[in-house]
């Protein structure tokens, strides 16, 4: 039996030790959980090397790329956009 979980975890490790810090938070958002966690906290997860206000503006124009629990639901980081050069 896979635990996949424990070998996104340890992928995630391995990637962060190699410098590959996008990657790692890359790998980790593909969990619903880590994805929410990311978004309630003001910092989206990097979308196809996009970080940051960046990341968050291609999230809200494709809401259909997100983990599959997170796509029907309203959020108001899906929905933002940049003011002042922020997204609120």
């Amino acid at each position: 039996m896979t635990d996949t979980n424990c070998e996104m975890i340890k992928l995630g490790k391995t990637l962060y030790d190699m410098g590959m810090r996008v990657a790692a938070v890359s790998l980790m958002c593909q969990d619903t959980r880590v994805f929410s966690a990311m978004e309630m906290a003001g910092t989206p997860c990097p979308y196809k090397g996009l970080i940051g206000d960046e990341a968050a503006v291609a999230w809200a124009e494709n809401p259909d790329q997100a983990p599959e629990d997170t796509k029907n639901r309203t959020s108001n980081n899906r929905s933002c956009k940049p003011r002042g050069g922020r997204c609120r």
